[in-house]
């Protein structure tokens, strides 16, 4: 049985167009296959026949058919160029005849410029140097083209020289340095100052970043008592990969602060199918030594907690427009803002105190509070006239003290 390959090289060898390596093939093929020997006579008697007959022409009607089977087998035709080939090439172009065109203006404006100067040099005065002062026409004078000195005739040797007398001179002393005096000109200076104004101290407030781990350091401790020295309220973002983890932690911490704390029932539900979300934990009622002791526990839990900790990197920084308006879409009401007092002077009615006195009896317990809401996504949070937890969380929360400090929590 003949391969492809070997069939191809009998119907090349009945072409006669073997190469030499292809004669070589061809011999050895015949000798080692009767069938190709048969089958290498019958094409060459076929081409034979073919060559001694006279074929009529196609006829019209054949011609695409004919041209279809034979135009696989023609070499292909040279793609035609794309847009963005014909634009590199115009491109380059552009590039060279831009070069050659800078070049040839660089090298005609170079040439008239030295023609230029030659002609200004020529149009310049000749001063006559022996009238001529050092500070009176002294550009031109070092512009001037300088005169060569006239040739003086040689002087012939005498016959009979006289011998010349040997004069002693007095010898030269060195020159010394000129005494040193005031500086005139563009030298500046200034001499002491007197009664000089002390220096002022101004202290900078650096972002407060730390990590969450160093919460009980002194360090941090000390930083913390600084930062809530200068703000009314906070906003605490505490970065974590599990919040239900870090949630947990926070709430552990709260308790052993004496603060209560409700948790929303939409955000526990999404926390406890796993939905990524940002929470939103809201203290207040605690001063600043109370939020440090607060912090410390934190740190402590997290040195005994196990890896991978739940809590990361802290940033702390004062409550601003932004979390006045995000605290009053999570709860419904502004919680921060101080309250304004009653003018001095005002009568005071029966039933304020009345008021007072019911009040202060229904709220003496929970001075301490915080409630958890989701924070972000903001389709995530639960709508506060309709979270039970969050209407307990206002009713049981009573008149801020003051010194304490609210804070938002924002586990991210």
């Amino acid at each position: 049985m003949l391969t492809a390959s070997e069939s191809e090289l009998l119907t090349t060898a009945v072409d006669g167009e073997l190469t030499p390596g292809q004669s070589q093939a061809f011999l050895r093929l015949l000798k080692a296959k009767p069938e190709a020997t048969t089958l290498f006579c019958t094409l060459k008697a076929d081409a034979e026949s073919l060559r001694a007959r006279v074929l009529p022409p196609i006829p019209v009607s054949q011609v695409a058919a004919v041209l279809g089977r034979i135009r696989p087998t023609m070499s292909p035709r040279r793609p035609a160029p794309t847009r963005r080939t014909l634009v590199l090439q115009y491109a380059v172009a552009a590039s060279v005849f831009f070069t050659l065109c800078s070049a040839s203006f660089w090298v005609f404006t170079a040439r008239d410029r030295r023609e230029q100067d030659k002609v200004q040099i020529r149009r310049l005065p000749v001063i006559d140097t022996t009238t001529a002062t050092p500070e009176r026409d002294s550009f031109a004078i070092a512009h001037s083209e300088p005169k060569l000195p006239e040739p003086k005739p040689p002087v012939l040797p005498d016959e009979n020289p006289l011998p010349k007398e040997v004069i002693a001179q007095k010898p030269v002393e060195p020159e010394t340095a000129p005494s040193p005096r005031s500086a005139i000109g563009d030298v500046v200076g200034s001499g002491i100052i007197e009664n000089p104004k002390p220096l002022t101290e101004v202290r900078l407030r650096l972002p407060f970043l730390t990590d969450a781990t160093e919460f009980d350091t002194a360090d941090v401790q000390a930083r913390l008592k600084l930062e809530f020295a200068l703000d009314p309220a906070f906003r605490l973002d505490l970065f974590s990969k599990n919040s239900t983890a870090a949630l947990e932690m926070l709430q552990a911490a709260a308790k052993q602060a004496g603060v209560g704390v409700t948790v929303d029932a939409k955000t526990q539900d999404l926390l406890n199918k796993k939905v990524p979300i940002s929470v939103g934990f809201y203290l207040e009622g605690m001063t600043a030594p109370e939020l440090g002791l607060f912090f410390g526990a934190i740190g402590k839990s997290l040195q005994s907690a196990a890896k991978p900790l739940p809590l990361a990197s802290a940033h702390l920084v004062p409550v601003g427009a932004t979390e006045y308006r995000d605290l009053k879409e999570l709860l419904g009401v502004d919680l921060i803002p101080q309250r304004i007092g009653r003018p001095i002077g005002e009568p005071k009615p029966i039933s304020a105190d009345t008021l007072g006195k019911v009040t202060g009896a229904v709220k003496k317990t929970g001075e301490k509070s915080g409630v958890v809401v989701a924070y972000s996504p903001a389709n995530a949070r639960s709508n506060p006239a309709q979270s039970k937890e969050v209407k307990a969380f206002l009713d049981k929360r009573p008149e801020r003290k003051p010194g304490t400090i609210p804070l938002l929590i924002v586990i991210r």
